[in-house]
């Protein structure tokens, strides 16, 4: 009887070991760098801008010029983005470019300075077309931190950008 319990209990707590080794990690669990601060500046121009070590944004007013505030991100988004420049590998060699001779008329343009572990990573690019996946990967972090800090009040309180880019 003893032997069926053992085997029972076996049974049921393994499940629950298993699935307490899941790969999917809790937020709370990261530990960002203590020096982790990015600026990230993007856009028509580059007069987007999210700078962590000044704790500031400023927008493109686009006629009006641009505006800048105070905004500090929660600890939330700071792992949020921490983990996705991991992920994205931003502080590794990057292939953003495969036609030097690419042709775009366009204006836009983003620099990504990232700080972390005593390493400094600074990324530029200006080239839209003929995208490579790293391309894009910068693209997606450009949107993923547009999407964070345009639920701060503090950005929202900003005035509408006035007029539009050709």
């Amino acid at each position: 009887m003893r032997r069926h319990n053992k085997v029972l209990l076996l049974v049921v707590i393994t499940p629950f070991i298993f699935w307490g080794c899941g790969t999917k990690k809790d937020l709370n669990e990261t530990t960002v760098p203590s020096d982790f601060n990015f600026v990230l500046t993007y856009g028509e121009q580059g007069k987007q801008q999210v700078d962590t070590f000044e704790n500031t944004v400023t927008k493109d007013l686009v006629k009006d010029g641009t505006i800048s505030t105070k905004l500090t991100l929660t600890e939330s988004d700071k792992i949020k983005l921490y983990e996705l420049i991991l992920e994205m590998k931003f502080m590794d060699d990057l292939v953003l470019v495969e036609d030097a001779n690419c042709d775009t008329s366009s204006s836009r343009s983003t620099m990504l300075k990232i700080q972390m572990e005593n390493e400094i990573k600074v990324i530029n690019y200006d080239q839209f077309c003929n995208l490579t996946e790293d391309a894009l990967k910068l693209i997606k972090f450009e949107d993923e931190v547009q999407s964070i800090i345009s639920n701060y009040d503090e950005y929202k309180d900003l005035p509408k950008s006035n007029g539009s880019y050709e």
